[in-house]
């Protein structure tokens, strides 16, 4: 089975994160006896210094991106990757394409009784938008749907 591992350096629960170019193509790695999941492979490969700067690891038979949890060592120069998924960049097609209402924000009127800022079912979240709304600090409720 094929690894790319990677040194990423985007923030964790960032969706589009950028990889740039593979640390190590592993095309031979095999998944630990016993411990196949998809969540959260444990991967077997030859020892190889390089992969200790990784943090980081796509596989392609899968589909799914995944951080590197920590590594470890067998007799014999194996050398076992503990992997665990990244969810938002694995589904990052579907989070792109979604939308939703905000319902409640730290945005809205002062002059609301309710302190959580009810915001109208007007308002509505994108991946574009959402992306605006983090940089300002303020946190936000969305309900999935859309107009």
């Amino acid at each position: 089975m094929q690894v790319l591992l990677y040194n990423c350096n985007e923030p964790p629960n960032k969706v589009n994160k950028t990889l740039g170019t593979a640390i190590l193509n592993i095309a031979d790695a095999k998944t630990l006896e016993g411990s196949i999941s998809r969540d959260t492979p444990i991967i077997k490969i030859k020892r190889n210094t390089a992969a200790y700067q990784a943090n980081y690891a796509y596989i392609p038979a899968f589909a799914s991106y995944y951080f590197i949890e920590d590594f470890g060592e067998e007799q014999g120069g194996i050398m076992l990757i503990y992997l665990r998924v990244d969810v938002l960049k694995t589904d990052a097609a579907g989070i792109n394409n979604s939308t939703g209402h905000i319902i409640r924000s730290s945005q809205g009127s002062k002059w609301t009784s309710d302190p959580m800022c009810i915001i109208g079912d007007k308002s509505t979240w994108n991946h574009e938008t959402i992306g605006q709304f983090a940089q300002t600090g303020n946190w936000y409720v969305i309900v999935k749907g859309g107009p």
